[in-house]
């Protein structure tokens, strides 16, 4: 109801400033450094946040050409390449890893300053330890584009296999059986903890004061809810196929969207699964590459509105 929200401005003002720290308990708070939130860095992770953006949108488009047959179907690694594979992949690759550094930069900005004020309850640590886990897979991203760039100035092909830079060879070319099931366990895990944050949307409030767009903050929420859906489905997917991998022998690194693309093709009505998934890569993809100029990136920002209490009222 319009009565019982209020602009977070008008009813913060009173309050203390939110001191650029990191809070380990009630009253107890470690000052940042400063440098975190120096302009050149936000800029590169927003910039990190529009890579990622143009990659989710192009898997979901891809995997929709790939169903009716008209390409094979990618991961974000494959978006990537697909980017890449022009005449120009060199400088592209240099972008491309410069945007993925930044959004991986962003996830240990999350995890540690935490300007999203996630807190320090279970959920929120939870959420601060995937934000960390982001930013170790986009930083192996970035790793993959510039092999891809050194790959094109020496002229050799794409070395690349699953892993950036052969980190597969450090493994062997095959994990052991009860590594491939417990890393399964903790994707099937974090599929399901998609499917709660689609329902529950604690980035509802990530989002800064827009008291004149109220519909466009709607938007955006919106297609935050549906990219998690889709991204829930997939994480679902590939942590019950890594744990039957690990359960029935097969070891290797093919893991990924590409494999459970073909999974939902090839189940009854899995094309429809498959819809799913893509609509809400795309609608990842533009709630990410949209989310630069209004995303909450320093600590204390006002949330777009915040519920009317009691003595409020």
């Amino acid at each position: 109801m319009a009565n019982d929200t209020v602009p977070a401005a008008g009813v913060m003002e009173a309050e203390a400033p939110h001191h650029r720290a990191l809070e380990i308990e009630p009253g107890l708070r470690v000052e940042m450094p400063r440098f975190i939130f120096h302009p050149l860095l936000m800029t590169l992770e927003r910039f990190g946040l529009l890579v990622r953006g143009i990659l989710y949108a192009l898997v979901g488009v891809i995997a929709v050409a790939a169903m009716i047959g008209a390409s094979e179907s990618v991961d974000l690694q494959g978006s990537l390449k697909l980017v890449l594979t022009n005449g120009f992949r060199v400088p592209i690759a240099i972008f491309a890893a410069a945007g993925l550094f930044g959004y991986s930069l962003w996830g240990v900005v999350r995890a540690v300053a935490d300007p999203l004020e996630r807190g320090g309850n279970w959920h929120g640590i939870i959420s601060r330890v995937g934000f960390l886990w982001s930013a170790v897979a986009y930083g192996g991203l970035g790793l993959f584009a510039i092999q891809f760039a050194i790959g094109a100035v020496s002229g050799g092909a794409d070395r690349g296999g699953s892993l950036p830079f052969g980190v597969n060879k450090v493994f062997g070319a095959q994990l052991t059986s009860w590594v491939l099931p417990v890393f399964g366990g903790v994707v099937l895990i974090t599929g399901i903890g998609q499917f709660m944050d689609a329902w529950f949307a604690p980035f509802r409030n990530d989002f800064l004061p827009q008291e004149k767009s109220p519909r466009l903050w709607s938007l955006w929420v919106l297609a935050g809810r549906i990219g998690l859906l889709g991204r829930g489905v997939a994480f679902t997917l590939i942590g019950i196929l890594m744990v039957l991998g690990g359960i029935n022998g097969d070891l290797h690194y093919d893991y990924g969207l590409t494999r459970v693309f073909a999974v939902l093709l090839g189940l009854p009505a899995g094309a429809i699964g498959l819809v799913v998934v893509a609509i809400g890569f795309v609608a990842l993809g533009l709630h990410s590459a949209t989310s630069p100029p209004v995303l909450r990136m320093k600590p204390g920002l006002d949330p777009p509105v915040r519920r009317r209490t009691s003595k409020e009222a």
